[in-house]
């Protein structure tokens, strides 16, 4: 159950505002009590921000646009950091807030291909190009992000990789196992028209297939800490959830290291995957989710390498694109 943490004074001035609390891993470069943290879901609610929005901006329709904007203005900070690069409310800051320096740090890797997603550039080109999308400074993670952010965001790009990996020192392998990074989200495991869940299922059964054979453990990195998530790899794996040991941390520090000791890395196609590709370690990537997808809802194809020009086969020495031959 979502617990909402209830604010009744007004923020304090900050030097730098830190939106959503998804951009909390940036606090270990900031002087301590430097910043402050703009929550835009209900972990946590200023009820001191709600009254002061009914009478500000009143130009602004929606209205948790208003509280966003009240927020900032209380605080009246010098730089606004934010990793949430895959929802257009970053970049719509600075029009707002000339004087304040925008910076957007790039949270994954994109496809921009998702249904439902608004930053679908393929679907949604000529809408995106009409919102004039801003801020000053954008560390991006390649070239093809930077192309297409290019077409209808206007800043100074910074190709950086991934910063959070960047941040953490590459510690030495020493676990035999292999580990599995979950991808679980509640709200799509019933989507039957998505199927988002497909890929996943097959891949931990044949990692689980393996691991019984060889007598080794196989560890789920949790993506949540609901107990939901639990239960659907024990409903998958049966009798084989003996082989299983379950992880679960939000420390991105603690994530990579923990990552970084396996011998064996598998993902379907998460960001984590990659950035440990990045960090040379052993992985393995089964980016066939969209093998699955019933044909009206199919995106353009999300395989490998789907962040790079470059075109990759469906099968190489640490990928496939393809599970099975597809269905005519």
């Amino acid at each position: 159950k979502l617990k909402t943490k209830l604010v009744f004074f007004p923020p304090q001035k900050k030097k730098y505002l830190l939106y959503h609390k998804a951009s909390l891993f940036i606090k270990d470069f900031l002087e301590e009590n430097s910043y402050d943290v703009l929550h835009t879901k209900l972990g946590e609610f200023n009820v001191f921000v709600f009254i002061k929005s009914l009478f500000a901006f009143k130009d602004v329709k929606k209205f948790t646009t208003r509280y966003v904007l009240t927020y900032i203005k209380l605080v009246e900070p010098k730089i606004i950091i934010s990793s949430i690069d895959n929802q257009i409310s970053s970049f719509n800051l600075k029009k707002y807030f000339k004087d304040i320096t925008v910076i957007i740090i790039q949270n994954g890797v994109r496809s921009f291909t998702l249904p439902g997603f608004e930053m679908d550039f393929y679907q949604n080109k000529d809408y995106l190009k009409k919102l004039n999308l801003s801020c000053d400074y954008f560390f991006i993670m390649s070239e093809k992000d930077k192309k297409i952010y290019s077409q209808f965001v206007k800043c100074k790009f910074i190709e950086s990789g991934s910063i959070k990996s960047n941040m953490c020192p590459i510690e030495k392998t020493s676990n035999k196992d292999v580990v599995y990074i979950s991808q679980y989200a509640h709200h799509r495991m019933n989507d039957e028209g998505f199927n988002y869940r497909v890929m996943g299922e097959i891949l931990i059964k044949n990692i689980l297939y393996f691991c019984e054979r060889e007598n080794i453990k196989c560890t789920i990195l949790l993506r949540t800490n609901l107990e939901d998530e639990k239960e659907h790899y024990k409903l998958i794996l049966k009798s084989r959830i003996k082989y299983v040991d379950f992880f679960i941390t939000k420390q991105n520090t603690e994530k990579f290291k923990f990552l970084d000791k396996f011998r064996l890395v598998l993902t379907v196609d998460s960001t984590l995957g990659y950035e440990m590709i990045s960090r040379n370690k052993k992985t393995i990537i089964a980016s066939a989710r969209d093998q699955f997808l019933e044909k009206e809802n199919k995106p353009r194809k999300v395989s490998f390498g789907f962040y790079h020009d470059k075109h990759y086969q469906d099968q190489g020495p640490f990928w496939i694109n393809r599970f099975k031959k597809e269905e005519e």
